[in-house]
């Protein structure tokens, strides 16, 4: 993947270029166009540049479609998570996710906000969590404990069984006590996925 895009982004960047030198040309009356106009002549009554020309317009298109579909319609894709119910194929926006997860992590005493970032590759939902905490609090066993409030919000939430790699950044620490714990928070480490759930699993 990463070789095809550099492919693309050096075959537009050549593309936008010669354009590019072309039009200044062009605005400066650098061009002779007595020449210009003998190669498009050459090129129009020539039968074999004429199929040169075509087939290399025809693989320019297909492949500027193949790159649409490979980058727009791709990222489109990157923002779901499809699974298979049994009455249907229902699919879930990771904004919508990534909003439940935040309201779920800054219920909690010991931080003051959180911003979270997922995206599927490879069946895999990776979950980025940033956090801004209060002064007060031991970061290795707070961050462990977010780490399976995550994961648990996520499968309870989707009822997915598959990987959910959770990387934990904290971004600032704010001096001052902690604040007080909301008193609806619910103890989201002890949740566990129930096994019954009908789900088949994800595809991005």
């Amino acid at each position: 993947m990463k070789c095809l895009t550099r492919i693309a982004v050096l075959f537009y960047v050549l593309v936008v270029f010669i354009l590019s030198v072309f039009m200044l040309l062009a605005a400066l009356n650098k061009l002779n166009v007595e020449h210009l106009a003998q190669i498009v002549q050459f090129i129009y009554f020539d039968m074999s540049s004429r199929i040169m020309f075509g087939w290399l317009a025809v693989a320019m298109i297909m492949i500027t479609i193949a790159y649409y579909r490979m980058f727009v319609l791709n990222s489109y894709a990157d923002n779901i998570i499809a699974f298979d119910n049994p009455s249907g194929r229902v699919s879930v926006s990771l904004t919508a996710l990534e909003d439940i997860v935040r309201r779920t992590i800054v219920k909690r005493a010991e931080i003051k906000d959180a911003r979270i970032d997922m995206k599927v590759h490879r069946k895999t939902l990776i979950t980025k969590v940033r956090l801004i905490l209060c002064s007060e609090v031991n970061i290795p066993e707070l961050t462990s404990k977010i780490q399976d409030v995550v994961k648990n919000k996520i499968h309870n939430t989707i009822g997915i069984a598959e990987k959910v790699d959770i990387t934990i950044y904290v971004g600032k620490i704010i001096p001052g006590k902690v604040k007080e714990k909301l008193k609806d928070e619910a103890p989201e480490e002890e949740h566990h996925v129930d096994p019954a759930i009908p789900f088949q699993g994800y595809r991005a």
